[in-house]
């Protein structure tokens, strides 16, 4: 079972599904956004996409019901409301979170393919190659790697930033209301949780091999003589309770995880519906009561001798 699909389905959802151009001359560029903070709002004790964030017409279904499933868990939703809020608090809003999502583009299918560069510092971005490898975990979940290479992009780096003065079709006066304009001018993203200057324990990404701070002051690199960018993204912090390792059995935080989550609140997308999975206590179980989220179903897990599971 691929559990990371609700961690990574904004992401993963959303460039799979994005709704088709009709004309927009940025369109291309609204990908990179996806976890950005300018992206959200705070409504009913959730974030939810904000209707004013670069390219949200094209936002699809799939998308919003991804972020909403994830937040079923409150103490999920209460992490994601702190991370939003405190990038209002400490951040000017005028450098966006910029992640490479083009790189999920059918997987699982597809685990390798080209994308362009970010759109920062302007000039002509390059054109890099991206590969995807999966590495399993206890219970049939899957730690994720990109790995993005480059001889020529004037800003590489598979998490990067952008301007917003890059989307022009955007009418950025509500976006820029929502933050401090006397706060930093550094990236911020929700899902890398509250607080400044120190790296997030809790939503176990990590870029050339250091944990994704919650504050980013990172701009692409001038690259022309080869670069290579990866991170790796572990999809047990917002599904499974406790210590977050990496392939090589290192701890990627020096604390376990922070969530509360009841232990039979698994998730899956429909393809995985009536398959069995365990969870974090070990009880064997199937995916087999649906969860519908803006028309969009999900599958929750049941655990075996549970009316309706099936097993």
């Amino acid at each position: 079972m691929s559990f990371w699909r609700l961690e990574l389905g904004v992401a993963f959802q959303y460039e799979n599904n994005k709704l088709a151009n009709d004309g927009d001359s940025t369109y291309a560029l609204y990908d990179g956004v996806i976890w950005a903070a300018q992206s959200y709002v705070v409504s009913n004790g959730t974030i939810v996409f904000d209707t004013n964030a670069p390219g949200y017409k094209f936002i699809p279904n799939q998308a919003k019901a991804a972020l909403a499933t994830m937040q079923l868990d409150a103490s999920v939703a209460s992490y994601l409301v702190a991370g939003l809020e405190s990038c209002f608090v400490d951040t000017q809003g005028g450098d966006i979170f910029y992640f490479q999502t083009a790189t999920l583009k059918g997987f699982p299918t597809t685990k390798s393919g080209t994308v362009t560069g970010s759109p920062a510092f302007g000039g002509t971005p390059g054109v890099d190659t991206y590969t995807i490898s999966e590495t399993a975990q206890k219970g049939g979940t899957d730690i994720i790697t990109i790995t993005e290479k480059s001889n020529d992009d004037n800003s590489f780096a598979i998490i990067t930033d952008a301007w917003m003065s890059t989307f022009k079709n955007t009418n950025s006066t509500p976006i820029y209301a929502k933050f401090n304009v006397s706060g930093d001018h550094v990236v911020c993203s929700p899902f890398n949780g509250p607080g400044g200057g120190r790296g997030n324990p809790y939503l176990v990404v990590s870029l050339n091999g250091s944990t994704i701070p919650a504050r980013m002051a990172s701009p692409g690199a001038q690259c022309q003589n080869g670069c290579t960018s990866v991170i790796q993204l572990d999809p047990l912090a917002y599904t499974i309770p406790g210590a977050q390792y990496d392939t090589n059995n290192n701890i990627l935080g020096p604390q376990i995880n922070p969530f509360t989550l009841d232990p039979t609140s698994l998730y899956a997308d429909p393809s995985h519906y009536t398959q069995f999975g365990t969870n974090p206590n070990s009880q064997t179980g199937t995916f087999s009561k649906p969860v519908t989220q803006y028309g969009v179903s999900f599958d929750k897990w049941l655990a075996c001798g549970v009316s309706g599971s099936g097993c």
